[in-house]
């Protein structure tokens, strides 16, 4: 799910053409419109572009395999999308300045739906000093070479909302996922960096 400018950062040299091509592939079918915000200020929030049905019978035939499609995809709320557009923004920075960089390349990436198919379970200690298990589901995971090697990252994107205790407790389970060795065994690596994007300076001082 991608607004128009992101799309055009992506794919088109400018707005205009990026508007000319997503119309057409809106009135054919394969993409399908969603605002932000209510339907009534619909004029003011921004648009956003997501694969229709047709558009996924497209690509897989194209490809050859299958693309997951559903109209749960659909129908989502405006807390979801916001996030949502929140991660591919940080996405389309990295994928563009890998673009632009000698020596860099974005080699993976891999979204929140997909790592919450098939996700993790730890054990940390709670303040109480309780063992508590639960779940690791990183907004992301993505891969970059670099001329200095190949640097593994889980995203963890805050807007503002989430506690220092909820993000302590992050911090606890990837410490102790990376500590067990199920990180290693998964993705077949050492390396792994924690990148976590916020809304400001203050806010990521707090």
């Amino acid at each position: 799910m991608l607004t128009t400018q992101q799309l055009k950062t992506l794919f088109f040299p400018s707005l205009n053409a990026a508007y000319t091509r997503l119309v057409l592939l809106y009135q054919q079918g394969l993409l399908d419109r969603k605002f932000l915000g209510v339907y009534a200020d619909k004029m003011n929030t921004p648009l956003l572009y997501v694969l229709d049905k047709r558009g996924a019978e497209v690509l897989q035939a194209q490809r050859g395999r299958a693309i997951l499609w559903s109209k749960r995809a659909k129908a989502v709320t405006v807390t979801f999308l916001e996030h949502t557009l929140a991660i591919n923004q940080v996405r389309v920075a990295v994928a563009t300045a890998c673009q632009h960089a000698e020596g860099f390349e974005l080699l993976r990436w891999q979204g929140e739906n997909e790592l919450k198919g098939d996700y993790e379970r730890v054990t940390i200690e709670s303040d109480t000093g309780r063992k508590v298990n639960v779940s690791l589901i990183p907004d992301s995971y993505f891969v970059i070479q670099t001329p200095k090697g190949v640097a593994h990252c889980f995203l963890e994107l805050d807007r503002g909302t989430m506690t220092v205790k909820r993000f302590k407790s992050k911090i606890l389970a990837y410490q102790a996922y990376y500590a067990s060795g199920a990180y290693q065994r998964r993705y077949e690596t050492r390396s792994l960096r924690i990148l976590t994007v916020t809304t400001s300076p203050k806010r990521a001082e707090h």
